[in-house]
């Protein structure tokens, strides 16, 4: 007789099953679990606070009642809505005057042979890197009613009844914000100058239309996405300004909604946190807006690539007897860009300012630079300012390359949601996320209010997006052969994270930090709610020195930061040759 000694195996359970798929996939994703979790833990808080601070009373966001209070008073004074229109009037007027200049000089920069566009390229770089505050500063010293060169001048030549002209009102404070945004519009069109087909351009000349012609049915619908994207950029830049509405608003009594925040925190009587997230909330919703439009125009920009080849070389018009007029465009708006810039130097070697003259030479000294250099409070904002700075672009590009790996070698939902989570901060302007933070660190039980950590949390989530996309742009370029190779032989992942993927990615790390390094060196509504009497970098401290009346100290401070951010701009124009003539050229006449 047989027997048998097979013993049937019990099914497993299904919650086993589901079990060890969970291990498994945590297992197989925990870099991205854990970059998940952080990222969540430094993102949402802020953002979610200062949405519900708009519906509770009082100044302890979580023990406060609810209501709709705040709504009502913003809306029911109609502040409310017309400091909405007038941020969508200053934010669109100076996008497009911005996009406009940048188009003009970008066509002349890429498509001519007009004089000085290395220069252009040059005062683009500079002008990145000037924090916006000292822009505006220097813009009050060229155009303020009191004691300003232009006046100075126009009272030269007519005398004491010449019309004066005055910085503080809807136009100037248009015109600075254009001067401002234009250097990222600039580099935004210049491209699609440079890498618009010539051959259609030549098809329709030959067809027999005239240059003009040519210009708006063929080159201009060529960059048209281009224009587009620079103009919805600059609008949310615009809505999200706070240093020339501050400046050159706030005296002739335009409010726009960064303002309003502001000066609802600042209150000395009373701080109204509810107002300002009321306002916060309708600034990120207008910045949600912007965004939104922004991707639409840019979700078909390769419709417009032009594919080019290894001999590829966009003709340059020979302007011939226009080639020196076209100067205005090439010459002038540097001039314009740098000119703040120039009248801070001036205002630095004066001990009490005076409109720049022959007669006051004789007055310049080097007192101010003595004692904004040996001042203690200065040296700590400008050590503050190297230290955070340095911070944030290790923390950014770090947390960015962890990222961006697991969005690009181990794709899910989960990795896609992170990076959606990720790009978060960028509907989040400076003064909103400055005010976030601050509501949540204020009553927080970790103690780092009024600590230089508050300030890199903030410096960390508003530029993230940034290292991000920076990450992804390096990472998608590189095969993962090596990378696989050190998991078969053995390696673990922080192994190839650290000898293999930091070494091949560390062009792209560079230019990453380099960026994010030069950023937090502009910001001032980032760090406004942030900063104190005894924490300061140096844009808050600029900016509260200038709120003191002390011109000299504060132009002063001014120059000794650009100093550094004029050597990297020369060290980046010198290692990437921008502005280089590369095309041959054909005639205009």
């Amino acid at each position: 007789m047989s027997t048998h000694s097979a013993v049937d195996q019990a099914p497993v359970p299904a919650t086993t099953l589901a079990v060890r798929r969970l291990v498994g996939a945590t297992q197989r994703n925990a870099t991205t679990i854990l970059v998940a979790v952080a990222m969540g833990a430094l993102i949402l808080p802020p953002i979610a606070t200062v949405i519900y601070s708009g519906f509770v009373n009082g100044n302890n966001v979580w023990h406060g009642a609810r209501t709709l209070d705040h709504y009502r008073n913003v809306f029911s004074q109609g502040t409310g809505l017309k400091t909405i229109e007038n941020t969508f009037i200053f934010s669109a007027a100076s996008a497009l005057l911005a996009v406009a200049v940048a188009a003009i000089v970008a066509f002349f920069v890429e498509r001519t042979n007009a004089p000085f566009r290395r220069l252009v390229y040059f005062t683009v770089i500079v002008a990145l890197g000037v924090p916006i505050v000292v822009e505006a500063m220097g813009w009050i010293l060229l155009l303020g009613p009191n004691s300003s060169l232009v006046n100075s001048v126009l009272q030269g030549i007519f005398g004491r009844g010449a019309p004066q002209v005055d910085v503080y009102g809807w136009t100037w404070m248009i015109f600075i914000q254009a001067t401002i945004v234009f250097p990222a519009a600039f580099l935004l069109v210049a491209p699609a100058f440079r890498f618009a087909d010539p051959a259609l351009e030549q098809a329709a000349a030959v067809s027999g239309a005239g240059y003009l012609r040519t210009l708006r049915t063929v080159t201009l619908p060529l960059v048209r996405p281009s224009l587009l994207a620079a103009v919805l950029l600059s609008l949310i830049v615009g809505i999200e300004s706070f240093e020339v509405p501050a400046l050159i608003g706030t005296p002739a009594h335009i409010n726009v909604l960064s303002t309003a925040i502001y000066f609802e925190i600042s209150n000395a009587v009373q701080p109204d946190f509810g107002a300002a997230a009321v306002y916060a909330t309708l600034l990120m919703a207008c910045t949600i807006f912007g965004l939104y439009l922004y991707q639409r125009a840019t979700a078909r920009a390769h419709r417009f690539v032009t594919v080019t080849g290894k001999g590829y070389r966009p003709d340059k018009i020979d302007l011939m007897k226009f080639r020196w007029p076209s100067a205005l465009a090439t010459l002038l708006v540097p001039l314009i860009i740098l000119a703040p810039v120039f009248m801070l130097l001036w205002a630095s070697f004066l001990r009490y300012y005076s409109a720049p003259s022959v007669h006051q030479v004789r007055h310049f000294t080097l007192l101010n630079y003595h004692d904004v250099l040996h001042s203690a409070s200065f040296l700590d904002a400008l050590k503050n300012t190297f230290i955070l700075g340095l911070g944030a672009a290790v923390l950014v590009m770090a947390i960015g390359l962890v990222t961006a790996w697991g969005v690009l070698r181990r794709p899910s939902i989960l990795s896609r949601g992170v990076d959606q989570l990720g790009s978060l901060p960028l509907v989040v302007p400076g003064v909103v996320l400055s005010l976030a933070v601050l509501r949540v660190f204020i009553n927080s039980p970790i103690p780092i209010y009024d600590t230089s950590w508050i300030i890199l949390v903030a410096l960390v989530i508003h530029y993230l997006p940034w290292g991000l996309r920076f990450n992804h742009a390096g990472l998608i370029t590189q095969h993962r052969e090596l990378e696989e190779a050190a998991d078969v032989s053995g390696a673990s992942r922080l192994r190839v994270f650290v000898r293999i993927l930091v070494p091949l990615m560390r062009p792209m790390l560079f230019a990453g930090g380099l960026f994010v390094f030069m950023a937090t060196m502009r910001q001032l509504s980032l760090v406004i709610f942030l900063s104190g009497p005894n924490l300061n970098v140096v844009s808050s401290w600029i900016w509260a020195i200038w709120n003191n009346a002390a011109l000299p100290e504060a132009a002063t401070a001014a120059v000794v930061v650009i100093v550094p951010v004029l050597v990297i701009a020369a060290l980046f124009y010198r290692l990437t040759g921008a502005g280089n003539d590369s095309s041959a050229s054909v005639g205009f006449r």
